[in-house]
């Protein structure tokens, strides 16, 4: 027997209003009625606390056209259900500023307790995820953990963010492998990401990074012995950074005060003995220049008779190194000669010392350019200049280094410096608030 009126009216009432529209939905004609019907019949269910039901329609009507309200719908239906990346994955393609806001509100509640809860390798995996999607570069991430996780008693999370930065810094070698070592831009990328060992927040490194590569247009691709790729294309450039970065906090990236000398035990005596030492230098993988400025080191260290007869023999070993076509060092402000760059460079006690004060200087000059550019001064009235080539400034460091050596207090006193200058350089290059 049919329902009477009464019932079929009881009936209707105790019906959820959003599964009406089921009804209704079927009756559509156009796409976009139905994709309207959809979404709205996902809020009902939605606002019902009916989220199994919510999740497909809003799916459904995302199928049919891209509409923000079915957008943040899902979004928050599938937050609601406990599937927070989920949730933050259906806002990827949805670019509106509701979603944006939403995408980011939701990334935030997700970061801390991400960070915080991984123990195993899908808990490791979430985290990243959440990461990839707030847009956070994965060298950031890797940083962002392995801060939080250092000094913990938890073994296992340390061992999950070791694990995997390693493994990204074993990928990062690969790719570089094919470049010389001694590349000037390898070694400038590197060092700038490796002085960043103690800094944990992603908007320094971002900075950090920024410098580094303003400072890169100063630095001059020579070739060297090995006949390896000496420049370096951009992502090439963004890798060793990344290397550099994550390698000193796994404790692979050294800064030893002297390089390793392959031919400490050979005698200084001679040009012939000179001639053998540069050659066992280079014959061991080191630049020319490096070989040389070692032997001006060693020889420093003789009695002055001694030393007063390789002088002949250094300047000539020297000579190859000269800038071909007159280059220089020179920073000038208001027709004033800012610094004496040989002098300042020839104080330096290692390889390394010579690259950090070009690294140095590279930063400098990128901020002085910078600086004239704002002023609409290209240099032609020569009031405000630029001038830094490597070649000029290891010539003239070297150069002065052998006309005028130095003392043993002077010697100790560059160490100290430069000792001083390691401790706290990264931090010296995170601008202040």
């Amino acid at each position: 027997m049919p329902p009477s009126s009464d019932e079929s009216s009881t009936v209707s009432r105790r019906t959820p209003a959003w599964s009406v529209l089921l009804m209704v939905i079927g009756s559509c004609t156009s796409a976009h009625e139905r994709a309207e019907l959809q979404a709205l019949q996902g809020t009902r269910a939605l606002e019902a606390g009916d989220y199994k039901t919510a999740i497909p329609l809003f799916e459904q009507s995302l199928q049919v056209e891209d509409r923000e309200d079915a957008h943040l719908g899902l979004a928050t239906a599938l937050s609601k259900t406990g599937d927070g990346i989920k949730a933050v994955e259906s806002l990827e393609h949805c670019e509106s500023d509701a979603c944006r806001e939403k995408r980011k509100a939701m990334v935030e509640d997700l970061e801390g307790h991400l960070l915080g809860g991984f123990a195993d390798d899908a808990g490791w995996k979430r985290f990243l995820r959440i990461e990839e999607l707030a847009g956070v570069s994965k060298r950031c991430a890797l940083v962002t953990a392995f801060a939080a996780t250092d000094g913990e008693k938890n073994q296992a999370r340390r061992k999950l963010v070791r694990a995997a930065m390693t493994t990204e810094v074993d990928r990062l070698a690969v790719l570089l492998s094919p470049i010389d070592p001694h590349a000037p831009k390898l070694i400038y990328a590197k060092k700038s990401g490796a002085e960043l060992e103690h800094v944990t927040e992603c908007r320094e490194i971002e900075e950090a990074d920024g410098r580094m590569a303003d400072g890169l247009a100063e630095i001059t691709a020579y070739a060297v012995k090995t006949g390896g790729r000496v420049d370096l294309p951009k992502d090439r450039i963004e890798d060793a950074f990344n290397w550099g970065l994550l390698a000193v906090r796994l404790g692979l990236y050294t800064n030893s005060p002297m390089p390793a000398d392959p031919a400490a035990a050979m005698p200084l005596r001679s040009g012939a003995d000179l001639t053998a030492f540069l050659n066992a230098m280079t014959a061991a993988g080191k630049t020319p220049e490096c070989a040389l400025f070692t032997a001006i080191l060693r020889a420093e260290q003789l009695p002055r008779a001694r030393r007063a007869s390789l002088k002949g023999p250094l300047i000539a070993a020297l000579a190859p190194l000269a800038p071909k076509n007159g280059e220089t060092v020179a920073f000038k402000a208001g027709g004033r000669k800012l610094i004496s760059m040989p002098s300042l460079a020839s104080g330096a006690q290692s390889c390394q010392e010579l690259d950090d004060l070009f690294a140095e200087l590279s930063r400098g000059a990128a901020k002085m350019r910078a600086a004239m550019a704002a002023i609409g001064d290209d240099g032609s009235s020569g009031e405000n200049s630029v001038a830094l080539d490597r070649s000029a400034f290891i010539y003239g460091a070297l150069r002065t280094r052998i006309e005028d050596p130095m003392s043993k207090a002077d010697i100790k006193a560059a160490d100290d410096d430069y000792a001083h200058y390691r401790r706290t350089h990264a931090r010296a290059h995170v601008p202040a608030n």
